[in-house]
């Protein structure tokens, strides 16, 4: 048996539905946004420390075991930056599903029409390219913390 359409109040329930999941939305890329700087502003801090660790000191007298420690504790913040785009990442999927979902009752479909579009043009979910950023950092630091291991051996 086909399901008999929504009447005018269950579409108005539907849409107050929709309307407070897309700005819910907002509010989580908000979120992901501040979270993406204070993360950069750790990694930048730390390449603050680094450089202050051998400024004006001739490279055989550097503090290399300091180096080693700062270059991990990068490593270690990267790492937790690119889990936590990962859960943005999965967070937007979800909600992106319930939107999709709510819309199937809804006479315009504006989001699967937007999904429709950038999957036909070949774009990928942003926090799958912004995840390469901790990743390519996290290797910058782990070549530091290498040599900085090597010059302590």
């Amino acid at each position: 048996m086909a399901k008999a359409p929504p009447t005018v109040e269950e579409l108005g329930r539907i849409l107050e539905q929709y309307k407070s999941l897309v700005s819910d939305v907002g509010n989580v890329g908000t979120r992901y946004a501040t979270a993406n700087g204070f993360y950069l502003s750790v990694l930048t801090a730390v390449l603050g420390v680094l450089a202050y660790v051998g400024t004006g000191k001739p490279f055989d007298q550097t503090s290399y075991p300091l180096i080693l420690m700062v270059a991990l504790f990068a490593i270690a913040v990267c790492w937790i930056w690119n889990r936590t785009i990962a859960f943005y990442g999965s967070l937007f999927r979800a909600k992106f599903t319930v939107l999709k979902m709510l819309e199937q009752h809804l006479p315009v479909k504006v989001y699967t029409e937007e999904k429709a579009i950038l999957d036909q043009a070949g774009t990928k979910a942003l926090t799958r390219n912004e995840a390469w950023v901790p990743i390519a950092l996290g290797v910058f630091y782990g070549v530091i913390a290498a040599i900085a291991l090597a010059k302590i051996s």
